[in-house]
């Protein structure tokens, strides 16, 4: 018996049991026909979609399938990083964007993000320290480019998808943060990100004393202590290990913590657990050597 013909059988013979109206029996058959990966797409293309209810689950498990491939692509991802090279934060914040916007050319932002940090570099120059240097790309960003703290629709989830962060040039304290690195990384500029509780900055750690930059309010510069007045005025208190450098792979786990609080107060269900399947993929990968 062919291998082929055989799974191509099992593959029909699922699909019209999909159509069940026994929710039960459906839910069934469509947790086996996920499990049987992207080998089962062309065949939900030719099914027959004349039945409403038919259509959603067709629907609901072509969602399934891309939403597990961008949780191997995360974890893949996350494989590949070690003590000697970071996780790439920038491509985890376009997976993340993925699993709301599926659709989206990554590549093209990637190309904005180019051309922006092409259209400041000239007015850098390897003379400049890196607070000047820094205070420019800040200016740049927060004053004539107009990327600013949403403050009225914080909580908003739109503030935490970064392609909708340089589309509407808003967003919140971590994603301005990482727009902030991504442009310094291509200029050259040393820069990490620090996640304070309650709050989310840049560190500029060759600098004396250490500088932090707070992106959400105009990339305001600031010292030590005024990060540790932020946070006593805010209730938190203050202890040095909050101004320590966060990980990368930490940044994308903050990011989407703030998605499900976004979702959660929206009581959005669904997808607050298809991303606390996403955490659960970071802190599924083991230690990286």
């Amino acid at each position: 018996m062919n291998v082929e013909s055989s799974t191509e059988r099992k593959i029909q013979s699922l699909l019209r049991l999909l159509s069940d109206p026994n929710q039960q029996v459906a839910a069934t058959i469509h947790k086996e026909l996920v499990n049987m990966g992207a080998v089962i797409l062309p065949f939900l293309d030719h099914a027959d979609q004349g039945d409403h209810d038919m259509c959603v689950r067709l629907t609901e498990i072509r969602e399934d399938l891309r939403f597990e491939k961008l949780r191997q692509d995360l974890r893949q991802l996350l494989l590949s990083s070690s003590r000697e090279r970071a996780f790439d934060l920038e491509a985890g914040t376009f997976l993340l964007a993925q699993s709301a916007y599926p659709e989206i050319n990554v590549q093209q932002y990637i190309q904005q993000l180019d051309d922006l940090a092409e259209e400041v570099r000239p007015r850098l120059s390897p003379s400049q320290s890196l607070e000047d240097a820094s205070q420019i790309l800040a200016k740049y960003l927060f004053v004539e480019k107009g990327f600013r703290g949403n403050r009225d629709h914080y909580d908003d989830p739109e503030n935490s998808f970064f392609n909708r962060v340089l589309e509407r040039r808003t967003g919140i304290p971590i994603t301005l943060s990482v727009l902030y690195l991504f442009l310094a990384k291509r200029l050259g500029l040393s820069s990490t990100g620090v996640g304070m509780p309650g709050h989310f900055i840049v560190k500029l750690e060759e600098t004396d004393p250490t500088i932090f930059i707070d992106c959400f309010n105009g990339g305001v510069f600031l010292e030590a202590k005024n990060c540790e007045q932020f946070l006593i005025e805010a209730g938190v208190g203050f202890n040095e290990t909050y101004l320590h450098t966060t990980p990368n792979d930490l940044i994308l786990a903050r990011m989407i913590r703030n998605l499900i609080g976004g979702y959660e107060k929206l009581q959005e269900t669904e997808r607050v657990d298809r991303l606390n399947s996403l955490m659960e993929t970071l802190d599924s990968v083991p230690e990286r050597d």
